[in-house]
Formats: C-alpha cells, sequence, structure tokens
C-alpha cells in the first residue's frame, strides 16, 4: 500500500489501533460505532468515497452499520469470520474494548447480509 501511495499518488486514509505513519496517511486511532464517521469527518473522507474496507478482527459489523448511516461507499469490504455457519446471523458485541480471541471475532456472512 505504501507504494501505491508514495509512487503512484494513490490517496487514501488508513487508520490502525497501533500504529502511525503520515507519511502514507496511516494514523492512529482506535475505532468504535460511535467514533468512526467522527474520524472520517476529521479526515475529509468525503460522503461517498470509492472504497472502505473494515477489518479490526471484533466490530467489523457495528463498524459497517456506522459507516453506512453518514456515508455511501462505492465498494466496501468487511471482514466476516469463517468458523461461524453459514446459515447462522452471529457477531462480536459492540465492544471494542474487548479485543479478539482465537475464534470469536468478527461477523458471520449471514450478519453481515441482514
Amino acid at each position: 500500500m505504501a507504494h501505491l501511495i508514495k509512487n503512484k499518488g494513490w490517496k487514501c486514509l488508513l487508520l490502525d489501533g497501533d500504529y502511525k505513519n503520515p507519511d502514507i496517511n496511516l494514523y492512529k486511532h482506535v475505532l468504535t460505532s460511535d467514533n468512526i464517521c467522527d474520524i472520517f469527518k476529521k479526515y475529509n473522507v468525503p460522503k461517498e468515497p470509492e472504497y472502505v474496507s473494515i477489518d479490526v478482527d471484533s466490530t467489523d459489523l457495528w463498524l459497517f452499520k456506522a459507516v453506512l448511516s453518514e456515508y455511501n461507499p462505492m465498494v466496501v469490504s468487511v471482514e466476516y469470520n469463517a468458523h461461524f455457519p453459514l446459515d447462522r446471523a452471529i457477531t462480536f458485541i459492540d465492544n471494542a474494548e474487548l479485543g479478539r480471541s482465537n475464534r470469536i471475532y468478527g461477523a458471520s456472512l449471514k450478519a453481515l447480509k441482514m
């Protein structure tokens, strides 16, 4: 990603709970369903971004719902948990402080579809 940003002129916002590197537009934030839209506003994310990728290994579904409440991305990718059965709507509770454990993280495909 850094190569695409530095050498190919890609414009993007990268958010991570542990790391920052302003040279590639990577900023340190712990994302929650309560703060993600405010953080997007802080960095002037357009209301219709071309692409949003959500992969936090826990509250992915809740971040997805929060983003869609104020933004209309052209394309979205959201991490799902392949350990959950396809016919069950299962998700991590909306609490970013709990972190991730072995196989209990994210959301099932059915939960994301709903």
